[in-house]
């Protein structure tokens, strides 16, 4: 893994757009923390639950 954050957040960003869940969650410690709206999710495996739930409900809003 990269020793340089802005390093890891790029491949992040990149594994997320790529929608490659298992790089992104790779990139993240056990005790990571996403917090969004009102939401909070520790660890890799809720983080990118929410990422991956937000981009199948996009999928499917640009499926139809």
């Amino acid at each position: 893994m990269p020793a340089n954050p802005s390093e890891i957040a790029a491949r992040l960003a990149d594994a997320l757009d790529r929608e490659d869940y298992a790089a992104a969650a790779a990139l993240l410690t056990n005790d990571c923390v996403y917090d969004i709206r009102d939401e909070r999710h520790t660890g890799p495996a809720e983080s990118i639950a929410s990422y991956k739930g937000n981009g199948d409900t996009a999928a499917r809003s640009f499926a139809s």
